[in-house]
């Protein structure tokens, strides 16, 4: 399939799988979401970057761009936390509460 295409293919079934996690109406709907569309938009992405990673650099630059990499990764996980506090509760959700 290619790097080019499995990266857009992940991250647009990663990026439906989101929408509809943030718009579950129903508990069961939400796990089947969360549990079989969302990992599987994950596999076709977060591998393919680093074969993308390892195949356009070469091999005097590939620690760096592998450094750059995971500590981009490394400060996203560390952001996500304090950020979804900070918006919980100031922003609208699609759907009701889940019962």
């Amino acid at each position: 399939m290619g790097v080019r295409k499995s990266l857009m293919l992940g991250f647009c079934i990663s990026a439906t799988a989101s929408t509809m996690i943030a718009c579950a109406r129903s508990m069961e709907f939400l796990l089947v979401v969360l549990f079989f569309v969302y990992p599987f938009g994950l596999a076709m992405g977060i591998p393919m970057l680093n074969v993308a990673i390892k195949r356009y650099t070469t091999t005097k630059t590939r620690g760096l761009a592998f450094g750059i990499y995971y500590s981009v990764m490394n400060m996203a996980a560390l952001l996500s936390g304090p950020l979804v506090d900070a918006f919980n509760g100031k922003l609208t959700y699609c759907a009701s509460p889940i019962e």
